[in-house]
């Protein structure tokens, strides 16, 4: 899939099974560059959005394209609920999904 635009939410499944919500600042043959790496957790509480890499110190993480085996525009749900915890801006209705 051709990425049009940086402001895109993406999902890449990767070999592991984790699915990585990002945006991808920066693509090249072997790797994308990306920013605000999260993904979901069942909590108590329902879904709740959380960083990937739990202690990391980086605002970018560059992830090698032969560990991901899918990479999908994310659902118009999940990216909101994404921009909103890396913004902290709201651009959606109430769901069952928690924030960050």
């Amino acid at each position: 899939m051709l990425i049009e635009k940086a402001t895109e939410v993406i999902t890449l499944k990767l070999q592991t099974g984790d699915e990585v919500i990002t945006r991808i600042a920066k693509e090249t043959a072997e790797e994308y560059e990306c920013e605000q790496c999260i993904t979901m957790a069942a909590t108590s509480q329902g879904i709740a959005l959380v960083p990937w890499i739990q202690t990391g110190n980086a605002k970018s993480i560059n992830i090698n394209k032969k560990h991901v085996v899918a990479k999908v525009l994310t659902v118009k749900e999940i990216a909101d609920k994404y921009l909103e915890a890396v913004t902290g801006i709201s651009v959606s209705s109430p769901s069952s999904i928690l924030g960050v």
